[in-house]
């Protein structure tokens, strides 16, 4: 059975505008939205189109090495957090997650103590991705549309579906990248209102006013050696008679 242990913790909602950028799938995809709903005075429609097309590529092919990790490596959490680590780093934006989660302390930590707890938290990130999906047969991602979300965002509305489960709804807030920069996921809305930064907000509070980024990274290099210890061990090959 393909798990996703879904995101818990506080909730976070996002006042969403519902003017599609792009639409991936015609059947399912939302009525298109006029050029006075995408366009700006910077931004024409066509524009806009195109930057809602770059933000599913994104939050695509982020699903598709999710699938393709699990194929390869069902039964190894470890395997698939080194499968995802790569393929994470390019779709989140993980300093600019930790810069709102850590709020005062990242503002007045050393360049030295940000670049190491953003490194921690990436791989923390790619543990935890790997120890909630594992392989299965007949699940596949769905996605619905880019929408302008708050803050200059866009907004990725997708569905997980999988055989035996209701529909999860997984809504990815992404930044367009500056200049010719990839844009990149800076949280994530799990059924409408469980937001990935103010979970990991409340998760990481006690570490922050204990000391910092420095203790905050120390405890997620922890909690990355306990997510992949406690994952079953991979079965080992039968030698050949």
């Amino acid at each position: 059975m393909y798990l996703l242990r879904v995101m818990m913790g506080a909730v976070l909602v996002f006042g969403l505008v519902n003017a599609p950028l792009a639409a991936a799938d015609p059947v399912a995809s939302p009525k298109p939205a006029s050029s006075a709903d995408v366009a700006s005075p910077d931004t024409g429609p066509a524009d806009a189109v195109l930057t809602g097309q770059r933000m599913i590529a994104v939050v695509e092919n982020l699903h598709q090495a999710l699938l393709a990790a699990g194929r390869a490596h069902p039964t190894d959490t470890a395997a698939r957090a080194a499968a995802l680590a790569p393929e994470l780093a390019r779709a989140y934006d993980f300093e600019a997650m930790l810069r709102l989660i850590a709020g005062t302390h990242w503002t007045t930590a050393t360049p030295r103590a940000r670049a190491a707890a953003a490194a921690a938290f990436a791989d923390y990130s790619a543990a935890l991705y790997a120890s909630r999906f594992e392989g299965g047969e007949g699940v596949r991602f769905k996605t619905q549309g880019a929408f302008q979300g708050p803050r200059g965002t866009v907004v990725v509305r997708t569905h997980l579906l999988a055989p035996g489960i209701e529909p999860v709804s997984l809504d990815y807030v992404l930044r367009p990248g500056a200049g010719e920069g990839a844009p990149a996921i800076q949280d994530v809305l799990v059924d409408g209102g469980i937001s990935e930064v103010a979970t990991r907000r409340s998760e990481f509070d006690r570490s922050l006013k204990e000391g910092g980024l420095e203790t905050l990274a120390e405890a997620l290099k922890a909690q990355t050696r306990a997510l992949l210890d406690a994952a079953p061990p991979a079965q080992a090959a039968t030698p050949a008679e």
